[in-house]
């Protein structure tokens, strides 16, 4: 039976104009970008029920399982309900996570980002619907589109779509795709915004008891009015740093530690980084032989020969050619995995540990270039489920930057050994090409 409350939410609650563009929109991409409690699932719910009246296959994700079920679930079978006039014209199960409609053959499959990957055993999908996709990892469209290449129940093509509802996240992933569809390809996006305030079924109390929670105004635009702002994530890994931009020259003497960033045959860059105390500079490179490597670097130390070279960190991916001519010709070579163990408990891998020494050393007077402050703004941490801190999935950084975060990784390389604690003889210590 359906309940009073279901009937009424419905006849008394027609959709509001985003909502109702929503499923009028027919772009391959289709994004609701819109402050929290402007009625987003709402929206999207109905744009299923509609969707799954027409037959189709439709594929929904979620942040998580009880996101998944208790609040996108749910909200499609109140739809569904209402429009049947019964909770018996469609199944639900919830264990295998999805919600059939016998008389036109339509299905609803969910999943939830927690495991994007099981979604390649679904073909013949019609459209997919990411709810809050700005929470999505970096790599779901690129995971989830192949598996829209299904039919109507007649057999006919149906060119696909993918929607995405969600309030914008300063830092991500979801921010540099919409600014990279604007621009480059805007015939394929159809972006609807909305306010929190635009949600006329909300109460005074409701709104003022949310807007009052906020004291960062960067913060508040983005949650309650939708903006897609580009601005640092507060859980960027420099967020709250004071960094200093520019360059020392490179000391007359010292230990010298080495780190190399390999290219992944030419989709990114090979980087070379010395370092002496905080004082650093790169050479890249966009394709060099292990041999050629080995070489600039013995030319390096044959020039500076009071630099005593206390290690060369490579990262392993990539970076086994330059180890193979490396590791015979100096004693601490290290060949490094970044989801291998840290040294201090306190981090996830030693990707993490590396970062945050690197972060540290800025904070003790190690300048940094636009370059490098650029890559670590958009390289963000959190907590895994064990509480220690970890950093964000590299494609993510590289979908934001446009680019991987080459210059960073070969810099945080060389904080990933210990160096000894001789002083340095700093004879020029000013700002200025290192190479001068």
């Amino acid at each position: 039976m359906l309940t009073k409350e279901i009937i009424k939410e419905v006849h008394f609650k027609p959709p509001l104009p985003h909502q109702r563009e929503l499923w009028k929109a027919k772009e391959d991409y289709v994004v609701m970008a819109c402050g929290r409690g402007a009625g987003k699932t709402w929206g999207a719910s109905l744009l299923i029920a509609k969707r799954l009246l027409a037959g189709e296959r439709l594929l929904v994700f979620a942040q998580n399982y009880g996101a998944l079920t208790e609040n996108m679930f749910m909200e499609v079978r109140k739809r569904l309900a209402v429009i049947f006039g019964s909770w018996d014209s469609f199944k639900y199960n919830k264990g295998s996570k999805k919600i059939e409609v016998p008389s036109t053959g339509g299905v609803l499959y969910g999943l939830t980002y927690e495991n994007i990957e099981a979604c390649r055993g679904y073909t013949e999908i019609n459209a997919v619907i990411l709810d809050e996709g700005a929470l999505a990892p970096a790599n779901i469209l690129e995971t989830v589109v192949p598996c829209c290449r299904g039919r109507d129940k007649f057999g006919m093509k149906i060119e696909p779509q993918i929607y995405i509802t969600t309030t914008p996240r300063a830092g991500t992933w979801f921010n540099a795709w919409i600014e990279d569809k604007l621009k480059n390809n805007p015939s394929s996006i159809r972006l609807i915004r909305a306010k929190s305030v635009d949600n006329k079924y909300n109460t005074d109390k409701q709104r003022a008891l949310a807007f009052g929670a906020f004291t960062n105004k960067a913060l508040l635009s983005q949650e309650m009015e939708g903006e897609i702002l580009n601005l640092q994530a507060e859980n960027s890994i420099l967020a709250g740093v004071e960094y200093r931009l520019g360059q020392l020259v490179m000391p007359t003497e010292g230990w010298l530690n080495i780190g190399i960033d390999g290219s992944g045959y030419g989709k990114d860059k090979t980087v070379i980084t010395y370092r002496i105390g905080n004082s650093f500079y790169q050479e890249c490179y966009d394709k060099i032989e292990g041999f050629e490597l080995r070489n600039k670097i013995k030319s390096t130390l044959r020039i500076h020969k009071d630099w005593k070279l206390n290690g060369i960190a490579i990262d392993m991916a990539y970076g086994e050619k330059y180890y193979e001519n490396l590791y015979q010709e100096y004693e601490n070579v290290e060949l490094l995995n970044f989801a291998s163990n840290p040294t201090d408990d306190q981090y996830a891998n030693l990707r993490a540990e590396m970062y945050f020494n690197l972060v540290e050393a800025i904070r003790n007077g190690l300048f940094i270039n636009e370059n490098i402050k650029k890559e670590l703004d958009c390289t963000l941490f959190e907590f895994n489920n064990r509480g220690k801190l970890k950093l964000v999935n590299k494609d993510e950084i590289k979908l934001v930057l446009g680019h991987s975060p080459d210059e960073s990784d070969s810099l945080a390389l060389t904080y990933a050994l210990a160096t000894p604690s001789t002083p340095v003889n700093y004879e020029e210590y000013y700002y200025g090409d290192p190479n001068a």
